[in-house]
């Protein structure tokens, strides 16, 4: 997944574009667990749209306008 997520950061710093693939990856897993360990259905839409934004910028990339995700069931 990580080498997935490089292809599409690469500047030309194999190791500094490696080291942002490992930001966005940890922070969206990370994120997607605490989203569906609370029971509080807005925290939980607030987390995903968090972690979106970040990784958004880890990226480098412009995040779009807010959109509320949609939580599937466990």
């Amino acid at each position: 997944m990580i080498e997935a997520i490089s292809r599409h950061l690469d500047e030309g710093d194999a190791q500094q574009t490696d080291e942002r693939a490992i930001g966005i990856f940890t922070l969206l897993v990370g994120s997607l667990q605490l989203a569906r360990a609370v029971t509080d259905t807005e925290l939980s839409d607030r987390i995903l749209a968090a972690a979106h934004t970040q990784a958004m910028t880890i990226a480098g990339a412009r995040p779009g306008p807010a959109t509320t995700p949609t939580q599937e069931s466990p």
